[in-house]
């Protein structure tokens, strides 16, 4: 034992390459959103920083809105980022140009086909 009174001191360090994953899930035809993502960034990152998980473009999907987050010091941080399909309107024309019905068809679904008739 030291005869006087002892101070010690610590400095710790964040880890500098703690893992996160982010995953990327785009939705199925039916409004649901697979078990299986379509991309899985594996990253690293000092622990306890903040981050913005950066979205991808898929063509025919909008991409999910992000916000800031906290890399765990376990390592355990995984962000899952859903992709909804895009929505397009189908006109559907007469002979004059003049529209006849119109449908919203979500990317990737097929476009019903019309029964035309005409008088």
């Amino acid at each position: 034992m030291p005869a006087s009174g002892l101070t010690l001191v610590a400095d710790w360090i964040a880890n500098p390459d703690t893992p996160y994953t982010v995953k990327h899930y785009l939705q199925n035809i039916d409004g649901t959103y697979p078990t299986t993502p379509a991309d899985t960034d594996n990253l690293t990152g000092e622990t306890a920083s903040t981050f913005i998980p950066k979205v991808k473009e898929y063509h025919g999907f909008e991409a999910p809105e992000v916000s800031e987050l906290e890399i765990a010091a376990d390592g355990s941080t995984v962000v899952e980022l859903r992709y909804r399909r895009l929505t397009y309107t189908v006109n559907y024309l007469t002979d004059g140009g003049d529209p006849i019905a119109s449908t919203g068809v979500i990317f990737g679904d097929t476009i019903p086909t019309p029964t035309p008739h005409k008088t």
